[in-house]
């Protein structure tokens, strides 16, 4: 499989980089030239490009959507349907570990709202059962998406370059790992211990 470095053109949003490297020739993963870059349809409003058309070497046209195309190390490269899904995956994955980390920082916001009394029990409950919600949800999403990952993997023979096998292992890493804060359940369990100690010696 090429490279995860570089970028694809549905990610590039200059008008002028997109026209400079109309020409280009464009090749298989393989090596194999498939032909050169002659056309690029730019949206006017976000600069994206929106298709591309590429002259083969054979003769004729092909037209593609920019997210099967890559660059990288000056080159174009001609993304495959079972390496495109496996680029996807792999960047979902990205966003989702992005977003565990940001969850982190927000339980741990409230932990400290709640305890320097600036947000009520009931209203921390709240915010931090949707949290961990989410997260579940997250996490699950995670590992079936590794599970398509695995999939490709068998079906396809999709091969990794040792950068991008350590990419995926400091991914894994980050989606494996607990956040490091109790849990609602514990929390809830902690403080109604902590209410039945206190009742008691109210009533003496």
């Amino acid at each position: 499989m090429e490279s995860m470095r570089g970028i694809t053109l549905s990610e590039i949003n200059d008008r002028k980089l997109l026209e400079r490297i109309i020409g280009w020739e464009v090749y298989e993963k393989n090596g194999k030239l498939v032909g050169r870059l002659h056309k690029v349809f730019i949206s006017k409003g976000t600069k994206q490009p929106l298709k591309v058309v590429i002259k083969k070497v054979k003769g004729g046209q092909i037209e593609i959507s920019p997210e099967r195309l890559r660059v990288d190390k000056g080159r174009v490269i001609l993304i495959e349907e079972e390496s495109d899904t496996f680029l996807r995956v792999v960047k979902r994955l990205e966003d989702i570990s992005a977003e565990l980390k940001k969850m982190k920082e927000e339980i741990l916001k409230l932990d400290e709202q709640f305890i320097g009394g600036v947000m009520p029990w009931e209203t921390f409950c709240e915010k931090r059962k949707m949290i961990e919600e989410r997260r579940i949800f997250l996490k699950l999403e995670a590992y079936q998406l590794l599970e398509v990952l695995k999939y490709q993997a068998e079906q396809y023979g999709v091969a990794l370059s040792d950068e991008d096998r350590k990419h995926l292992a400091h991914l894994l890493d980050i989606l494996s790992a607990d956040l490091p804060v109790i849990p609602l359940e514990k929390l809830l369990k902690i403080f109604a211990e902590a209410e039945r100690a206190r009742i008691p010696s109210l009533e003496r």
